[in-house]
């Protein structure tokens, strides 16, 4: 897992495999998710505002690029997408939720 010096973020790989693995719609089981899960090995689940976790029985939350949100729209249209390369960042929730992953 790659950090940035400040380790809050990490860079997060998309590859073919995981574009040709990757179910649409899923939030579980996108190019996106694959490569995060990978990254981080967690279980994650994807939306388009954000990436969620559970840790210690608290939702964790990490910010995606514009770029990824593209990424996740075009592939969940069915549309062509290429191998992609972006950062994560951790954002400290204020008010955890607990909810299953």
């Amino acid at each position: 897992m790659k950090r940035t010096k400040n380790s809050d973020k990490v860079l997060i790989e998309v590859t073919e495999k995981d574009i040709k693995m990757g179910k649409k719609g899923d939030g579980y089981s996108c190019p996106i998710a694959r490569a995060i899960k990978r990254a981080l090995r967690k279980k994650i689940t994807v939306h388009s505002n954000g990436v969620y976790s559970i840790y210690n029985f608290s939702k964790v939350m990490y910010k995606i690029s514009l770029e990824a949100r593209l990424f996740i729209d075009q592939f969940d249209r069915g549309n062509s997408v290429k191998p992609i390369k972006f950062y994560i960042k951790y954002v400290n929730v204020k008010n955890p939720i607990i909810f299953s992953i």
